[in-house]
């Protein structure tokens, strides 16, 4: 009998794509290790889809769409990625934050050139780190990606809870949600609110996505 082994997920090469943000996740006291040191954060991860320069799709093997995100620390301090990355995307100053559906307001459905870069990740062994250390304007004439079609938001995905006799079934926030959304999901939390300072034991910068 063969034993079932992890699956390991296709990344995108390095490279520049066109991309488009399709999703804004939150991630209120995310535990992470920096140092040696455990440390909780609230962070936010910027979803984008790519496609190629010409504006071909970017599909892995099995034909699907890839994706690149961003995983930044909720803050608009002077010093933090966050803002930046949003003044990229809108090319604009980034303007007052006052919680993550504010930034989904914004940003949500636009698109760029991305620049993406992939080096072997020090924490897994014989994968790849891909994150996004550029973004720019789209030029005259590009075509950038859209959403796949059945794509589902993290936050209509469906929720499990108690159904009869403790059996657990999902539940969905939308018709269309429960329509597209594929089982076995988690829900996505709350938003996060830029005026509640996160728990942060260690007070070291974490290292950011771009």
């Amino acid at each position: 009998m063969q034993i079932k082994q992890k699956k390991v997920f296709e990344k995108p090469a390095g490279g520049v794509y066109l991309g488009t943000i399709v999703d804004v996740v939150d991630f209120p006291n995310h535990q992470s290790t920096y140092k040696g040191q455990v440390r909780f954060l609230d962070k936010v991860l910027v979803k984008w889809v790519l496609s190629h320069m010409n504006g071909q799709p970017y599909l892995d093997k099995e034909g699907f769409p890839f994706y690149v995100a961003g995983f930044y620390t909720a803050s608009m301090g002077d010093n933090a990625n966050l803002p930046k990355v949003i003044a990229s995307i809108i090319q604009a100053p980034c303007p007052i934050i006052q919680d993550t559906k504010d930034i989904e307001a914004l940003i949500l459905g636009r698109s760029s050139q991305l620049f993406v870069t992939s080096e072997p990740d020090q924490a897994n062994p014989g994968e790849m780190f891909v994150k996004v250390a550029g973004i720019t304007p789209l030029g005259p004439g590009m075509v950038p990606p859209r959403a796949p079609q059945g794509f589902v938001r993290q936050k209509d995905k469906p929720k499990q809870q108690a159904g009869p006799q403790g059996t657990p079934v999902n539940t969905y926030a939308t018709r269309e949600a429960a329509q597209a959304a594929a089982p076995n999901s988690t829900p996505a939390p709350a938003p996060i609110s830029f005026g509640r300072p996160g728990q942060n034991p260690s007070g070291a910068p974490a290292p950011e996505a771009f």
